[in-house]
């Protein structure tokens, strides 16, 4: 038994199993309620996806069982992968235009099988996408790490979404449905790209700022931000800026980054065929109104990833 990972749910170990063979084991912190709650819940989740018998051909992570001891769960049992795209990133540095159009297929054919159950994953970032033989393209790729999740009618507790991968509906706590994860996986292969993040603050209201000062197309999200009213009044005084520190904000970011950032200047490491087709599907993906976004669907058919 090795320890292959530790996290905010717990610590992930890995174990061989007697018909599995080598199988990765998530354990929660013992007395900590939150991870206990977590897990329980990814359990139940792919428990659930996995009665579906197109699961096992979907990129979802398999669960193979768990346990638990006087009703709390003490272990759930997952196939295991060599490591993380997060880890696989740090090692690498950089990975081909054709790998990051497998890895955007692969996690799009996840979220494929998620819409299907209406099930918002809520947390896709490159530490939960596992990678089972490093060495893009053509490798198996799996969606892991449930515990965010949540179905489309359920009630949701903000904030959903690692921040520089959160999409406007989340920052503005608005009605949330499976095109959330559309925009993370647009901003997640910005990323693996440029290796940059196209948001890269630490609070809501500079995101806003960003979402101001970062252009997709001529699109702005006003009709977007009048649905919140807790921030609608915020997003007037970014647009308008006259209090000392919406100013300061403000400012400090346009001398960091000019006067217009599009994605021109983000996706520029090429001047191909590849890379045009990546621009134009991201702007398709990072539609500020979540029903104008491209579906999963068309996303999968699109050049970028059927020249493949």
């Amino acid at each position: 038994m090795t320890v292959i990972s530790y996290g905010i749910f717990g610590v992930v170990i890995s174990e061989r199993h007697p018909l599995k063979g080598s199988i990765a084991v998530k354990v929660p912190y013992m007395g900590d309620e939150e991870s206990m709650e977590d897990l329980t819940r990814e359990d139940l989740i792919l428990q659930r996806l996995h009665e579906d018998s197109c699961a096992i051909q979907s990129n979802i992570v398999r669960r193979f069982g768990s346990q638990y001891l006087q009703g709390r769960i003490c272990r759930l049992e997952l196939e295991k992968h060599q490591m993380s795209l997060y880890a696989y990133l740090q090692t690498v540095g950089t990975i081909s235009l054709p790998g990051v159009s497998w890895i955007g297929k692969e996690v799009l054919k996840a979220l494929a099988f998620l819409k299907k159950h209406r099930l918002v994953h809520a947390d896709v970032k490159p530490a939960n996408i596992l990678l089972s033989n490093p060495g893009l393209p053509g490798e198996r790729i799996v969606l892991a790490d449930f515990g965010h999740s949540f179905y489309e009618r359920e009630n949701v507790l903000f904030p959903i979404q690692p921040l520089a991968l959160r999409s406007p509906e989340a920052v503005l706590e608005t009605a949330i449905t499976v095109a959330a994860d559309m925009w993370s996986v647009a901003c997640l292969l910005v990323n693996i790209w440029s290796r940059t993040d196209l948001f890269n603050e630490h609070h809501n209201e500079g995101y806003l700022v960003l979402l101001h000062q970062i252009r997709l197309g001529n699109l702005y999200p006003t009709r977007l931000i009048q649905r919140s009213p807790k921030y609608f009044s915020i997003w007037q005084r970014i647009q308008y800026p006259t209090s000392p520190y919406f100013s300061s904000v403000f400012f400090g970011l346009q001398a960091r980054m000019g006067n217009r950032v599009t994605l021109e200047d983000l996706i520029t490491k090429e001047n191909s065929m590849e890379e045009r087709w990546l621009r134009d599907l991201l702007r398709e993906m990072l539609q500020f109104l979540p029903e104008q976004r491209i579906t999963v669907a068309k996303a999968l058919q699109h050049p970028f990833f059927s020249h493949l």
